[in-house]
């Protein structure tokens, strides 16, 4: 299992880089965004520390 730090980082990288403008494609809209972080809950990012997020973040 990764450390906590790099499990929590995981997260935030990925909002930063779906909401930023990039060479290749246009930001995501924040929400959109939130959604794709829950969508891969339990694969792409550990499952309590995206539920913590999106709760601190009163999306969900």
């Amino acid at each position: 299992m990764r450390p906590l730090l790099c499990r929590i980082l995981a997260v935030a990288d990925a909002l930063d880089a779906m909401t930023s403008n990039l060479a290749y494609r246009k930001a995501m809209d924040s929400l959109d965004a939130m959604e794709e972080i829950r969508r891969y809950s339990g694969t792409q990012f550990d499952p309590e520390i995206a539920k913590l997020f999106l709760e601190l973040n009163k999306i969900y």
